[in-house]
């Protein structure tokens, strides 16, 4: 019966290390979650913010995720650089994994001209890793009847990224390194986590500018491409997107390296005043063995600590804006 109980209990690590240690939170609405992208970009958009976001992940599978994540950031045009703090919370295995991390994150503006900008950025922080297994029932091979067995497991790590982004003209785009020290939550056995390098580029298309109500009203096309690869894990996100003065809409699609599509995007967004409110859906089209790895659900939130007419501020702050 030990030796049974020993069997599924490496079974069940394993299973948090699929969910946890495969791949990091793939954010749909990366535009909007710029830290978690780029640590680079941390303060870009000029004015103090604060970031909420929700996020489901494969909720077919038994190793699918929930994400909460809060972030705050400001620029100190004194010093050209941008400053930010995050947490989030990663809840897997129904509850029996859970995930916090703890980031700080500082850019640097390095090239600053009329056309073209460049930003270095840095994070750094500590993970929580916990294992319950109290939710658990095993079987009795004697007997047949079944019991619990409780066990936990509890560690930290610390965790580094950098990055770099920047833009010329309407055109903007950045490299990052994520996990560099590769966190380990055990010392008795080699379970790191994997590296994680990722790159974006896209643009700003103005398609139409007037004015309604004395106010000016554009419209624009935002195409973007990202790549994330992390251990066995490789993925392009890739789309367009429309952004009104009040709303913002974009269909993109996620795909293998063998450009086997794996989800199909929708991403809405609304703007009123200092809030901006967004919700996308990731449609799982892979499927394992005829088993859908079903939706993922994200929403998230924003509040500008400044005002968000006053453009000449946001243009005076030549950061990239992503």
């Amino acid at each position: 019966m030990r030796l049974l109980k020993s069997i599924l209990l490496i079974t069940f690590i394993g299973l948090s290390l699929l969910s946890s240690y495969g791949q990091d939170v793939f954010y749909s609405q990366s535009g909007a979650n710029k830290l978690n992208h780029n640590p680079s970009l941390a303060g870009s958009e000029g004015d103090s913010q604060a970031y909420m976001a929700y996020r489901n992940q494969y909720s077919g599978l038994l190793s699918g995720m929930s994400t909460y994540f809060v972030s705050a950031e400001s620029y100190i045009s004194s010093m050209h650089s941008g400053i930010a703090l995050s947490v989030s919370h990663n809840i897997g295995l129904s509850g029996a994994e859970n995930i916090s991390t703890f980031y700080g994150y500082y850019s640097y503006r390095v090239v600053d001209k009329k056309h073209m900008n460049f930003n270095l950025g840095i994070k750094g922080g500590i993970m929580f890793m916990s294992l319950n297994s109290r939710d658990l029932i095993f079987p009795d091979q004697y007997g047949g009847n079944s019991s619990s067995e409780n066990f936990s497991v509890n560690e930290k790590a610390y965790d580094f990224g950098i990055g770099l982004s920047g833009n010329i003209r309407s055109v903007f785009g950045g490299i990052a390194i994520e996990h560099i020290a590769r966190p380990n939550f055990s010392d008795q056995v080699d379970n790191y986590i994997p590296a994680n390098y990722s790159a974006f580029i896209g643009s700003r298309i103005p398609i139409y500018k007037g004015k309604y109500n004395s106010k000016t009203v554009s419209v624009e096309v935002l195409p973007l491409i990202s790549f994330f690869r992390q251990g066995v894990n490789n993925q392009f996100l890739y789309g367009i997107g429309f952004k009104h003065r009040f709303f913002y809409a974009g269909v993109f699609a996620r795909n293998n390296l063998s450009f086997n599509v794996l989800d199909a995007v929708i991403v809405g967004k609304v703007f009123y005043k200092k809030i901006a409110v967004g919700y996308s859906y990731d449609y799982s089209v892979f499927k394992f063995k005829g088993a859908s790895f079903g939706g993922s659900n994200e929403l998230t939130i924003q509040y500008l600590f400044g005002n968000p007419e006053n453009k000449t501020k946001v243009m005076a702050i030549k950061c990239p804006r992503f």
